[in-house]
């Protein structure tokens, strides 16, 4: 058998294992990089609450560095089979929908003249609750229920609070959020390691 079949026939194991629900499609290098949302997101609350008012968007700049970093990462690893890379692109354009739809969301209510607090928190709290759901379609999207956790009760303090104590309450959302998928993540590997022995 040459090299290429085999690789054809390694990938249609994992393709096969994947809609089966036996394999996961992240690894412990995965928790590893999620639990550095979680500095990232104390990094965005400190900065939020001692940096001058005009530079707080500054804050959330380790944070995309971390996704572009994650990003980079998954695209250049070669050795990752079609299911897992059918995974991770299924996350990013889901982020980039959700993304676009609060920018809408933005342009739709500054057109308005509406209140910013008030319609981008219904925003926040909608989009974790539509993330319930999506975490319910596979084992392998069981972490979004981390993001509802966080969005939710996000999303509905928003409209309480200053501009600052948004920029503070959302370093803490994300500091949970970052702690909640990875622990979601760490309990999932156990027990797939636990009934199926390591993954290779």
């Amino acid at each position: 058998m040459s090299e290429g079949e085999l690789r054809r026939v390694r990938n249609d194991l994992e393709v096969m294992e994947q809609a089966a629900g036996l394999r996961l499609p992240f690894g412990w290098a995965d928790v590893w990089l999620t639990l550095l949302v979680v500095p990232c997101g104390a990094f965005l609350s400190a900065w939020a609450a001692f940096a001058p008012g005009e530079r707080r968007w500054l804050g959330v700049l380790p944070l995309l560095g971390l996704f572009l970093a994650i990003a980079t990462r998954r695209t250049r690893q070669s050795g990752r089979g079609a299911a897992s890379r059918r995974e991770y692109r299924f996350a990013a354009v889901s982020v980039l929908v959700l993304a676009a739809g609060m920018a809408a969301l933005i342009v739709w209510e500054k057109t308005l003249g509406l209140p910013y607090r008030a319609v981008r928190g219904a925003g926040l709290a909608l989009a974790g609750v539509m993330l319930i759901p999506l975490a319910l379609t596979s084992r392998a999207r069981r972490s979004a229920l981390a993001g509802a956790a966080a969005l939710i009760p996000f999303g509905l303090v928003a409209p309480l609070c200053s501009p600052t104590q948004l920029a503070v309450v959302g370093g803490f959302a994300t500091m949970l959020a970052g702690l909640l998928a990875a622990a979601i993540q760490a309990w999932q590997l156990r027990i797939d390691r636990r009934e199926h022995g390591p993954a290779d």
